[in-house]
């Protein structure tokens, strides 16, 4: 679904923005916000004509990613500390890792379909005591230039059962 952001917060504690869709077009809490060239958020709140987004720097939001080459997967974090990247986390030493590979969702989500772009790794050091790497990686998408994007519905239905069917356990033998 088309949408437009009508504001943003990015530089505000708890990042978000208010896109120009809600309830009425079917926008549920928890639906992915994207652009074409990567990620921006999830819909934490709903009216019926807006919803507003936490975007992928609010300190909250974390996503199920993959490092494309190596399929090696990790949860993504905005970082803190610098304030302009994002950290990939739990992505074993076994894995190698070098910079410029490519970070995208890995489809471990139901709101972030697979391969969605993320970023690129900008650096991965090993954290100490751990057998782990902390990677650093750069956001595909600038927030400051963001004035559209898209909202991912979710639309797989729950599995619809038979109801004249009977429950096998309870079948007469």
């Amino acid at each position: 679904l088309p949408v437009q952001f009508e504001s943003k917060s990015i530089f505000s504690p708890n990042p978000t923005g208010s896109i120009t869709a809600g309830t009425e077009q079917n926008v549920g809490l928890g639906n992915a916000v994207i652009h074409p060239q990567g990620i921006v958020g999830r819909v934490i709140l709903t009216t019926k004509q807006r919803a507003q987004v936490m975007f992928y720097s609010h300190p909250n939001f974390r996503v199920s990613a993959k490092i494309m080459d190596s399929r090696a997967t990790g949860i993504l974090r905005w970082n803190l500390k610098s304030n302009e990247t994002m950290i990939l986390d739990y992505v074993p030493l076994t894995i190698p890792v070098r910079v410029g590979q490519e970070v995208v969702t890995s489809g471990f989500s139901q709101q972030f379909p697979e391969n969605i772009p993320i970023g690129i790794v900008e650096s991965a050091v090993r954290q100490s005591d751990q057998s782990t790497w902390v990677i650093t990686v750069t956001p595909s998408v600038d927030l400051n230039r963001l004035a559209e994007g898209f909202v991912v519905q979710n639309t797989t239905d729950p599995i619809e059962q038979d109801p004249t069917a009977q429950d096998p356990i309870e079948q007469d033998e």
